[in-house]
């Protein structure tokens, strides 16, 4: 089945699909939103290496053989997997609708990639250090492709993201399985452990850009709808109140790794990172850390105002306020279950040294620390304010990375609670969007904006067969993936 077909054939009838092209400069950039890949002379590299000598001494056990599996799957291998969470054989033939939305998201994860690996080359794990992986029939592929972002890690965890909103019922097991993939290339010797991380984050940015278009939306409604998922639940609360209840929200205890254990390389690697963070008290990064303990939809505003270069606020955006006032809670709230279960100690209690920010030392010493619940709420607000405003959306999801990395600095939490709260907070973002208060509000603040700020996204929408469309320059050399300029396809220039 031709990838992204006009036409697919489905329970008697034809639907026909119209896709949405993503310009080069709509993909989430990975040089904006986050800091470069460690170097060889960073501690950041000190814990990739940590974590690869980890992962080769886990090659001989279960993992080992997911690894080897992972490696070798193509898009289709990928949904063989996650059938097996939701219970139903995912496929061209038997869901053809989900099939596709599916396809949608694998075609741009293809860009996001490309276009990544293209601008960041880091060297393979196997191939900096002279040593097989533990697939080494794959190793002349992947030699000369960069590392970063690790591939499994950003399609599992955008797939895993996808195939919630459409089988909600099944999230926790969905993502249980979806972040096994990253974790697996580490083993495999592919990738690093920031390269994973990246995956994660860069997967869940590229789904706040797809919701952003309405042909993406239609093909969500028509997965949903085949999968027997209603477009959206209509539940009444009060307009105050969060839009997920603590029941709406993905068991965070449940599709979480544990956390790193006393004595273990991702522990050692944890506590290089929290001495690295103090280094950072008394300068910039240390100075807005402080700022950033404030967990507040005014806070928020405030911090994403400043971003944006337009005021957000109660009284100049009640739309978009009401919006932030409504999601923020739940992404601490969507950490919870896992702190109790957890409980692992914060940096500074089980150093026993002092934090940059005392006052609330006494109040969270008892509390868990894995994971961050104020990197889950600001990278949850992160993507909920991209989807709303259509512009600056690498560096509103740049200052939310700067905002969970503050909770490192000021000692309140270790790095992989941080990386695991953004995990958490794409998971609430997915399920927000199965509640139809939140579309409606959301429908409200993308109006709001564009009325108040003037209108800042301009999409092309085009047919599915004008994506594959070859495009060449005016000298008649075919191009992959142009930028900007006059270019020819389907007989007729197009500007770009």
């Amino acid at each position: 089945m031709k990838r992204l077909n006009t036409l697919i054939l489905a329970l008697g009838f034809t639907l026909t699909i119209q896709a949405q092209a993503y310009m080069d400069s709509d993909q989430p950039n990975a040089s904006k939103m986050f800091p470069a890949p460690p170097d060889t002379k960073s501690l950041g590299f000190v814990n990739d290496l940590t974590l690869y000598r980890w992962g080769k001494s886990a090659r001989e056990e279960s993992a080992g053989k997911l690894a080897y599996n992972f490696i070798m799957w193509d898009f289709d291998g990928f949904l063989r997997s996650l059938s097996k969470a939701v219970n139903k054989t995912i496929n061209a033939s038997n869901t053809p609708k989900l099939y596709a939305l599916l396809e949608y998201a694998d075609k741009y994860a293809t860009k996001v990639i490309t276009s990544t690996q293209g601008s960041i080359m880091r060297e393979r794990p196997f191939k900096m250090f002279k040593e097989s992986s533990y697939v080494r029939s794959m190793e002349s592929r992947y030699a000369d492709i960069s590392s970063y972002p690790c591939e499994q890690a950003l399609r599992g965890w955008l797939y895993s993201l996808l195939l919630a909103e459409v089988c909600p019922d099944s999230d926790e097991n969905i993502y249980t399985r979806g972040l096994k993939y990253g974790p697996s290339m580490v083993i495999a010797g592919y990738n690093y452990e920031s390269d994973v991380h990246a995956g994660h984050q860069l997967g869940s940015a590229l789904l706040a850009r797809m919701h952003c278009h309405g042909d993406f939306k239609e093909l969500l409604d028509a997965a949903k709808q085949e999968m027997g998922a209603s477009r959206s639940r209509a539940l009444t609360r009060a307009s105050d109140e969060p839009y997920l209840s603590l029941g709406d929200l993905p068991n965070s205890d449940e599709y979480l790794p544990e956390p790193p254990q006393d004595l273990s390389s991702q522990m050692s690697c944890d506590i290089v990172s929290y001495n690295e963070g103090k280094l950072f008290r008394q300068q910039d990064e240390g100075k807005q850390a402080v700022t950033d303990v404030t967990y507040s939809a005014d806070n928020f505003c405030a911090v994403f105002s400043k971003v944006l270069g337009h005021e957000i606020s109660a009284s100049m955006t009640p739309a978009i306020y009401e919006l932030l006032q409504r999601v923020h809670p739940s992404g601490n709230a969507a950490t919870q279950k896992a702190k109790a279960a957890f409980r692992r100690l914060r940096p500074y209690v089980y150093m026993d040294e002092p934090t940059s920010y005392p006052d609330d030392e006494a109040g969270l010493y008892d509390t868990g620390s894995y994971p961050s619940g104020h990197a889950s709420g600001s990278w949850l607000m992160g993507l909920v304010l991209s989807e709303v405003t259509r512009s600056h959306q690498d560096e509103i999801l740049a200052r939310a990375y700067e905002y969970g990395q503050g909770r490192v600095i000021t000692g309140y939490h270790w790095q992989s609670d941080v990386n695991y709260g953004r995990v958490v907070g794409s998971a609430v973002y997915a399920t927000l969007h199965g509640e139809k208060a939140f579309l409606d509000q959301m429908s409200k603040a993308v109006q709001e904006y564009d009325r108040i700020y003037g209108g800042t996204s301009a999409i092309r929408a085009v047919s599915a067969e004008a994506i594959d469309t070859p495009v060449y320059n005016l000298q008649g050399q075919r191009v992959d993936m142009p930028s900007r300029g006059i270019f020819i396809q389907n007989h007729k220039k197009v500007i770009r």
